[in-house]
Parts: C-alpha cells; sequence; structure tokens
C-alpha cells in the first residue's frame, strides 16, 4: 500500500483529541472518540496490508505477527516499566496494588477485559489508573491476533469479493450489536473486542470502495473529495465538543466519529489534490500523526500520575506544562525507542535480525508481566509510605466490608424465589437509590437493629438508561433494570412495602448525574401514584473529595477527608436554583439529614469524618465505610427511636429537631 500522509493527519487529531480531553480542557469531553478514529484507520490499514501481501504471495501470520509485536511492544513496555517505577515514588501501597494488575494485563494485551471488570471509565478512581489508556492497546492487538485468520479464509473462498462481503457484513451487524448491547452493558459494549470490531471493518470496506469511487468521478473527485473531508471532520469535531461523560457511549453516538472518520479516509483515496487537505497535510499534522502511539502512550501517566499527586483540578499553568512535558516524552519515546524497532516509511522493522528474533520480544513481555505482577504483593509499604496511616490491606478490607450486610437481604433481581425475600408483615423496607443503596442499609440496619426490619434492595440505578413512563409502565432498555423495574410495580410487591428508602449521591444535584437524577425522580413519583400511601424517607447526602479519602489520609491525615479545598460537594452547601431538592422533599414523608448529625451549624470543618475508633469516614470519594455508617445511624435512632416502629406516622416523624431537619 502506498504512504498516505493524509492518514497520518488524521491520526494527529485523533491523538490531539484524545490529549486534550484527558488533560481536561473544558469543551472537548468527548475527545475520547479519538480512539474510535484510530481503529477505523486500523481497520483500513491493516486489512490492506494483508490482502496486498496476499495477492503477492509475500504473507505470512508468523511475519505479520513479528512486525506487529515490534511495532507495539518495544514502545508499549518502555512506557509500562517507566510508570511503574514513577508510581513507586508517588503511590500508596493500595494503589500501587491496582497499578501492578493494569501493568501485567496491558503487558499481555488483556487490559481492556480487567478495567471492563473494574466498572467503567468513569468510575471512581479512573483518573487514578496511569494505565486506563491501555484499554484500546488490548482491542487493537486483539484484532491484530484474529483478523488475518477471517481475511485469509475469505480470500481463499472468492477472492476479494467474498472479502468485501465479509467487512460489510462485520460493520453492518456489528454496529447494531454495539448499539444493542450498550443498553445491555455499557461497559463490555465500550472495552470488548466484539462490539468494537464493526468499526474495524468500517475502516475496511473502503478498500474496494475508493478506487472505485476514483475511476467513476473522473475530474469531479476533486470536489466530491472535498466535500467527504469536511463532512468527515465535521462529524468528528461535533463529536469531540458534543458528547461528554453523560453521553450513552458507544450507542448509536459511535456512529458519529466511525462515519467520520471513514468519511476523511475515503476523502483521501479520492484526492488529495485539494486546499482542504493541507489541514491534514502540513508538516505539524504529518510529525504528530508519525509519532502519535508514542504520544497516546505516555500522556495518560504524565498526567494520571501528576495530578495523583497533586489533586484533580489542573489550572492553565499546569495544563500547559502537562502538555509540554507530553511532547518531550513523546519525541524521547518516538525516536528512543519506536523508531529503532520499526520504521513506518516502510512497514519493515529495520533489520532482518530484530524481524527473526521472536525470542527476545516474547521474554520481554514474558518479563515485563512478572516483575508488575512482583507489585500486585499485599506488602505494606513503598519508598514514600514507608508507615501508611492506611495499609492496602485495610483498605482492601474496609471496601468489602461495606457490602457486607447485603448477604443477609433480598435483591430485587432475586425476587421472589429467593428465601430472603418473602415479605413480613409491618417491617418490609425498600431501599432505592444507585451506588449509596449499602450505605442506607448500613445506616439504619444497625441503627434500628432492635426493630425488625426486613430490607429489600433494588439494586442501583446505575447504567439503568433512559428510564421513562409508557403508558402505566416505567420502561428502560437495559433488560436486568427493567426486571427490577417490573418487581417495583407488581401490586403484589408494591403493596407489601411499608417504607421506601431513598439513598443516592448528592441526592438533590443535578450535577455530575443530571439525568440519573431526574430518573431516579420519576421512579418515586411513579410508585408514589400507584400507591399515594407508601412513606418515603430521603438519605440526605454528606461529602464528596475530589480524590480518595484513603489517598488523602495517607498524604495528609484524616482532617484532609473534609479540607474545603479537596471538597467536590458538602450538602450543607446552599444547593444551585435548578436542584431537584423542591421536586424530592415534596414526595418525601421523612429527610435524614446527616449534615445536621454530624456536623456543628452545618460548618464542614466540624464535620466528623471517622469513627471515635478511628475508622475513616470514606474509602473513596464519598462512598461511606461500613463502620462509619452503622456509627451514624446509631446516632440517628438514638435521637428518632420511632422512625420504623408500628405507630410511626409520617406526621410524627415532623420533629424539626435541632439535629434533624424534617420535610415540613
Amino acid at each position: 500500500m502506498i504512504y498516505r500522509p493524509d492518514i497520518d493527519g488524521l491520526r494527529a487529531i485523533a491523538v490531539l483529541a484524545v490529549v486534550i480531553f484527558h488533560l481536561g480542557v473544558p469543551g472537548f469531553d468527548g475527545g475520547y472518540v479519538g480512539v474510535d478514529v484510530f481503529f477505523v484507520i486500523s481497520g483500513l490499514l491493516i486489512t490492506s496490508l494483508i490482502i496486498d501481501a496476499r495477492e503477492q504471495q509475500r504473507f505470512s501470520l508468523s511475519g505479520f505477527y513479528r512486525r506487529r509485536l515490534w511495532r507495539l511492544i518495544p514502545a508499549l513496555l518502555v512506557t509500562i516499566l517507566a510508570t511503574l517505577f514513577a508510581a513507586l515514588w508517588i503511590m500508596t501501597p493500595y494503589d500501587l496494588q491496582s497499578l501492578g494488575r493494569s501493568a501485567a494485563a496491558a503487558s499481555v494485551s488483556l487490559s481492556n477485559f480487567l478495567f471492563w471488570s473494574e466498572a467503567g471509565y468513569w468510575d471512581s478512581a479512573s483518573e487514578m489508573k496511569p494505565l486506563l489508556h491501555t484499554w484500546s492497546l488490548g482491542v487493537e492487538e486483539q484484532f491484530y491476533l484474529l483478523w488475518p485468520a477471517l481475511l485469509l479464509i475469505a480470500l481463499a473462498a472468492g477472492g476479494r469479493r467474498a472479502v468485501a462481503a465479509l467487512v460489510m457484513v462485520i460493520a453492518v451487524a456489528g454496529a447494531v450489536l454495539c448499539i444493542w448491547f450498550t443498553g445491555i452493558d455499557r461497559d463490555a459494549a465500550f472495552y470488548l473486542l466484539p462490539f468494537r470490531m464493526f468499526q474495524f471493518a468500517v475502516g475496511a470496506t473502503l478498500i474496494p470502495l475508493i478506487p472505485l469511487a476514483r475511476e467513476r468521478l473522473g475530474s469531479s473527485a476533486g470536489p466530491v473529495s472535498s466535500c467527504l473531508l469536511l463532512l468527515g471532520l465535521a462529524l468528528i469535531v461535533a463529536s469531540v465538543l458534543g458528547f461528554d461523560e453523560d453521553t450513552v457511549f458507544p450507542g448509536a453516538m459511535v456512529l458519529l466519529p466511525t462515519l467520520g472518520a471513514a468519511a476523511t479516509l475515503a476523502a483521501g483515496g479520492i484526492s488529495t489534490a485539494t486546499p482542504l487537505h493541507f489541514l491534514l497535510m502540513n508538516p505539524a499534522a504529518l510529525w504528530l500523526g508519525q509519532a502519535s502511539y508514542a504520544m497516546y502512550l505516555v500522556h495518560w501517566p504524565i498526567a494520571s500520575l501528576y495530578r495523583y499527586e497533586t489533586g484533580l483540578d489542573l489550572s492553565s499553568l499546569e495544563t500547559v506544562s502537562l502538555a509540554i512535558a507530553t511532547l518531550a516524552a513523546t519525541a524521547a519515546l518516538h525516536y528512543g525507542v519506536e523508531r529503532r524497532f520499526y520504521r513506518r516509511d516502510t512497514g519493515e522493522t529495520q533489520t532482518a535480525k530484530k524481524q527473526r528474533n521472536l525470542p527476545a520480544i516474547v521474554c520481554a513481555i514474558v518479563g515485563t508481566a512478572l516483575l508488575a505482577l512482583v507489585f500486585t504483593t499485599p506488602y505494606q509499604s513503598t519508598p514514600r509510605y514507608s508507615e501508611p496511616a492506611l495499609t492496602a490491606a485495610q483498605i482492601s478490607a474496609l471496601m468489602q466490608d461495606r457490602f457486607a450486610r447485603l448477604k443477609h437481604t433480598c435483591r430485587l433481581a432475586r425476587y421472589p424465589d429467593h428465601p430472603r425475600c418473602q415479605q413480613q408483615s409491618g417491617s418490609n423496607v425498600l431501599v432505592f437509590g444507585n451506588s449509596h443503596e449499602p450505605d442506607a442499609l448500613n445506616f439504619l440496619a444497625a441503627g434500628y437493629e432492635a426493630t425488625p426490619l426486613n430490607f429489600f434492595m433494588f439494586g442501583t440505578t446505575n447504567r439503568c438508561d433512559e428510564i421513562a413512563v409508557l403508558g402505566d409502565r416505567l420502561k428502560t432498555r437495559q433488560p436486568g433494570c427493567q426486571a427490577r423495574l417490573d418487581v417495583l410495580q407488581d401490586p403484589g410487591f408494591l403493596d407489601g412495602i411499608d417504607r421506601l428508602v431513598y439513598a443516592a449521591n448528592r441526592p438533590f444535584d443535578r450535577f455530575p448525574q443530571s439525568s440519573s437524577k431526574a430518573e431516579e425522580l420519576l421512579v418515586l413519583q411513579h410508585l408514589k401514584s400507584i400507591r399515594p400511601s407508601l412513606q418515603v424517607i430521603i438519605l440526605g447526602g454528606y461529602i464528596n473529595t475530589d480524590t480518595d479519602c484513603s489517598l488523602l489520609i495517607n498524604q495528609s491525615g484524616v482532617s484532609a477527608c473534609k479540607e474545603r479545598s479537596r471538597i467536590e460537594y458538602f450538602a450543607g452547601d446552599a444547593l444551585p436554583p435548578d436542584s431537584f431538592e423542591t421536586e424530592f422533599l415534596a414526595l418525601g414523608d421523612h429527610y435524614i439529614d446527616r449534615v445536621m448529625l454530624l456536623c456543628k451549624d452545618k460548618q464542614l470543618d466540624t464535620c466528623l469524618v471517622e469513627t471515635p475508633d478511628g475508622v475513616p469516614a470514606f474509602i473513596d470519594k464519598h462512598h461511606a465505610s461500613r463502620p462509619f455508617a452503622e456509627w451514624s445511624g446509631t446516632l440517628y435512632a438514638a435521637k428518632h427511636p420511632t422512625l420504623f416502629s408500628a405507630e410511626s406516622t409520617p406526621s410524627s416523624a415532623r420533629d424539626n429537631s435541632a439535629e434533624d431537619r424534617t420535610i415540613p
């Protein structure tokens, strides 16, 4: 395949989008779609190389895999090793264990599976994962493993026509699969190859279309190319500027950057002799495109470790400084490592000796993975944290212990078949909300231990995409969530529920999960319309730190978890005018104000952030540790002992005590 400089220009746009997004520059919240552009480019290039080599009778699977290994692995392993070494002097033992797992997985091209298992791209600890970006390399390398065999089978069966039919089927069927499965498991659709394969196939579909278009367009090739280029870049830019963390992605929205990349590649294939192609073929764009792999590798470890050390919010000066550091590291990795093992202009390794030396690269992969596994061992210190306030073992134990009580409750996903899902007259409590449901369970179960409460856990609204009322039923695209909503709406179940407890992070705030809050409000309104007598208890919010509280404790002590400069949200602060407070409180019969309970005069610096025994309130940013939630619950129950008693009524709960604000 002839070298196409416009492809390097498109690579430059893709990597800049990702880097700017990860540096937190406002307005570029959709920069993550740069990865989708890379997938389409890879599909076009790899398919072209395999077909051309096969037709010239010079293709071999072993040679293909050797070239891919020497192309990708040396720079990746150097990045992994440098990140581990830097993190050894920066990160706490607990976070270093997590990094070791991701480093081992990235070394063997499986990090996308690891990060899928750990939740999501925007989970509470994503910014603390310096190798998070290697998930896309895992997808690419898995694609390289499978794709040649599929193409060889198609070529043997029917030549280029069979290949064209194959990639078209994968492109269309794969897109449908990705969009459909996003509603079932968005994380899987984001991280795993079966749901991303269609993007590689979209790139491959251009192979027969580009020469056909060139032949038929003739003198019109230039204007058509300009139109396609404008369309493609417009779709990519619209995705970068218009998407954010609330965008349901991949889903149907993935088609915008995918088709944008395809249109841009088609434009360059038809003609690059247009003034507009200077956007992709100027010297700066070409250099960035040629060094895009190195830049992609280095940018996130630099930004992540810096933010880990100094805090998540970056000033303009810090952002510029990180960008300069990224450029310097890019040049060092590109010229010092990448080009020593692979020359992009020829597509070949520099020497036949290096190309043949497969055992050397395999040994390097295995050695890096084994070294990374050493970091996952539960040792208790690092050079910086020789005596951490919270050891890795303590943090792990507290995080796991938070869910201990769930083993003794009914989860709606098991209703009605599980023995714990039998309703008992006068004591059935439904806990509904997001990932803070276990916090409410620990708070209430410990506080009202003497009262025989029978808890039913909804199982979180997280990933319950697009809940709506259709007819007289709550509907969502996510099958597991829909099954739980169906239980809620079953009169046989709802009539037996005595009280509903709403528990969510930042319960009235539109930010950062405005759509989730609106949908949770919709569910409560619908349930109250079905059963107006249902008593609703709302558990108030408390504190959100900008990074994990366990990290702040190890760096500065437990008081750092209530230091104003590290607080993203405090329930004692005034809510913005567009909050959902009025709507939620209109549905509630009792409001548990944890700020009034745990903070003197609702002042942040007086808030309690540990138990009398010294157990911290939080391990991550906002989920309460079990000991702290239970201790808080006992304090509250001492002031409101009749909240769950048989004679308690909504009116008797309105006492407006100094320790607790109740709904007027």
